[in-house]
């Protein structure tokens, strides 16, 4: 009972450790980049929706949520909180049903310990952490498509029959991730492909082939729409190496192998995959399970998925670097979930022949080395630093001040061109700032946002 309780608190510490820092920072965020052309209209709702998905990209999801009336600070900030505090339930969640699918009977204790882990770990892991969180333009296209395809595996796995409110819930989530971003798209196609591939030919399972189809049809169609948009063509044209189709396939399979490879040889990596296969040690031993698959078979499909992943990105702007910004931050996660998947399916396939493993007593000694020693990797990472280190040192306190100081001034000044003194950037909430040219694009957001806030006409904005 004693070692339940503990367990149970120390995830809980690591949720409290990881998310607390996000939550108490989200107090200190400005609108940012994109966030000032969307704050205001000059055009009704729907045009503005057509003019982005004209000009800009397809990303028709993104662009009907990004011009609603969001952009009241309060509004704002309570936004990312709660995208930020829905990540705990959800991750949570997801383990659960995949231990469930595989049959396995999860103890609650050691769910909130991977949760508080896995938290942990993605949180130090996040190549632009204030890309992900702090920033509402990056987690409409990013965040909120990733909870939906949590959401969508814990409706989906081990669910014996597919209702009409769980298909319609299924494609509402679909909709969500097509309509959001293109790596999105790329993953979840590929995804329902491969699985109605795999039941048809591998396993010879007919029992879900209309709603897998169904579904599947659903994606094509909501995918549609992101891929043919003017917007999402002009872009192509933009980059040279763009729309290139033979290079996008050999570079997204080169890349995704040295991600692959670079993170299997990583400390972390290794230390939290042992985690998870040595808590999966300590839960009920499945029986043999129709679900478990060949262990080969699943990472050829996953590596097959991510680098779809990869792909869309190549086809789309010819280049990819995934340590960086909101698209490393996506890609990143994504392969963590992958991993996850991946390591409770090699568990239950070689649990099926009735190896004996090691005692419980054993694993419980492996786990209390490996779990503080895989905290004080995580806790040494950038990000962490970065979260506590504006905290604790108080510049956000200092931020704040600076950012209502320009306001202020903005407000009352009587100029028409101004040059501003750039603010001290954070570690953690850097989303950065107008730049020393005029016609910058963020300069022309910020003009605009601040003549519709205060009823200003000024000509130009820049740093000085």
């Amino acid at each position: 009972m004693k070692e339940k309780y503990l367990l149970t608190l120390v995830g809980f510490l690591l949720i409290v450790f990881v998310f607390g820092p996000i939550l108490f920072l989200t107090q200190f965020v400005y609108l940012s980049a994109d966030d000032y052309c969307r704050a205001y209209r000059d055009l009704p709702y729907f045009l503005m929706i057509k003019e982005w998905y004209i000009g800009h990209n397809g990303r028709y999801v993104n662009a009907i949520i990004s011009y609603l009336p969001i952009y009241n600070l309060w509004l704002y900030r309570l936004i990312l909180a709660l995208l930020a505090f829905a990540f705990v339930p959800v991750v949570f969640l997801f383990f659960k049903r995949i231990f469930l699918f595989y049959g396995i009977i999860p103890k609650i204790s050691y769910l909130f310990l991977l949760t508080g882990v896995t938290s942990l770990f993605m949180i130090s892991r996040l190549p632009a952490i204030n890309e992900f969180f702090f920033w509402l333009a990056g987690a409409t296209v990013y965040l909120i498509p990733l909870l939906a395809l949590l959401i969508m595996t814990i409706l989906t796995l081990g669910v014996n029959t597919f209702d009409k409110r769980r298909l319609l819930a299924l494609s509402f989530l679909i909709i969500i991730v097509n309509g959001s971003n293109e790596m999105g798209a790329a993953l979840l196609n590929a995804i329902l492909f491969l699985i109605l591939v795999y039941n048809l030919f591998l396993k010879n399972n007919f029992n879900y082939l209309r709603p897998l189809i169904i579904l599947n049809i659903v994606s094509w169609l909501s995918s549609l729409p992101l891929l043919l948009a003017p917007g999402s063509e002009n872009r192509i044209k933009y980059y040279p190496l763009a729309g290139d189709l033979l290079f996008s396939v050999y570079s997204s399979l080169l890349s995704s192998a040295s991600f692959f490879i670079k993170k299997f040889s990583a400390i972390d990596f290794l230390i939290f995959s042992l985690i998870v296969l040595a808590i999966c040690f300590l839960f009920s031993k499945p029986k043999k399970n129709k679900n478990v698959i060949n262990p080969i078979i699943l990472i050829t499909i996953s590596f097959l998925i991510f680098s779809a992943v990869l792909f869309s990105v190549y086809y789309a702007t010819g280049h990819l670097a995934y340590n960086k910004g909101r698209i490393g931050n996506f890609i990143h996660l994504i392969f963590i979930f992958i991993l996850i998947f991946n390591l409770v399916n090699i568990f239950a396939f070689f649990a099926q022949f009735k190896i004996e493993f090691s005692k419980t007593k054993r694993i419980k000694y492996v786990l209390t080395f490996l779990i503080p020693t895989f905290t004080y990797i995580a806790i040494s990472s950038l990000n962490v630093k970065s979260l506590y280190g504006d905290i604790i040192t108080q510049n956000v306190f200092e931020y704040k001040k600076a950012v209502e100081q320009r306001f202020e001034y903005l407000k009352n000044t009587e100029q028409n061109e101004i040059k501003l003194s750039p603010i001290k950037k954070l570690n953690s909430i850097n989303n950065g700032d107008i730049s020393r040219k005029v016609y910058e694009w963020e300069n022309l957001c910020y003009k605009f946002y601040i003549n519709k806030r205060f009823d200003k006409k000024i000509k130009s904005i820049k740093l000085e």
